[in-house]
């Protein structure tokens, strides 16, 4: 009977009459015409060479002797630790490739920056534009992400500076004066509406002394 990884029979060790006998046994069911196979679970001691097997299952461990489970595992624990592994690079290599901003959020110049490390924010800024004495340590997120009223985390932000909130209630008790319209989770602060205003003015002013002249 020839040695297989997966055997339909079991062999088992008997007492008969003060003899030792070795009995082999079905351990499925197997159908007419079926080879019997057996597990010979041979031990390799020493410099012994391992006998290769050819059995053929589909556990196979490749070696007669050999648990076919412990191999099954190793070579599922490879398999597991590829992903893992092709994981790690992508996510090295998104981090590589995620560019920030070359200017300051607030005051609009490049010079010595310091970056948000929240994903997806590419925002850059001055020191001293943020009040801030010096880098801050470990991952630092932005003011954007920082509601000004209460601290928790923002969903909606000025367009031209840092000022956010966490919900337009807080914008509107914390910045009255402000234009309270949030158009993408953006607005303008009242600083910035104010100068948006003021822009504005000389244009709507020009137009009106054209309309007049035109008359």
């Amino acid at each position: 009977i020839n040695h297989s990884c997966d055997p339909n029979c079991a062999t088992q060790k008997w007492n008969v009459l003060g003899e030792t006998r070795i009995g082999i046994f079905a351990n499925k069911d197997i159908p007419m015409g079926t080879e019997l196979s057996f597990d010979y679970q041979l031990d390799c001691l020493g410099n012994t060479v391992k006998r290769k097997c050819y059995c053929g299952a589909a556990n196979c461990s490749g070696f007669i002797g050999e648990k076919p489970n412990a191999v099954k595992d190793k070579e599922k624990d490879k398999k597991s630790a590829e992903p893992r592994k092709r994981k790690r690079a992508a996510k090295k290599l998104s981090m590589e490739v995620e560019m920030h901003d070359d200017d300051c959020f607030v005051c609009k110049d490049g010079g010595d920056l310091i970056m948000c490390d929240e994903k997806g924010c590419t925002r850059s800024y001055h020191l001293e534009c943020l009040g801030l004495p010096k880098s801050p340590n470990g991952k630092w997120s932005c003011p954007v992400h920082h509601c000004d009223k209460c601290g928790g985390k923002s969903t909606i932000h000025c367009r031209e500076c840092p000022t956010s909130y966490c919900s337009v209630d807080h914008f509107a008790v914390h910045d009255p004066s402000a234009d309270h319209t949030v158009t993408d989770r953006t607005m303008l602060c009242s600083d910035h509406t104010a100068a948006a205003g003021r822009e504005s003015a000389p244009e709507e002013s020009a137009a009106a002394a054209g309309a007049a002249g035109a008359q």
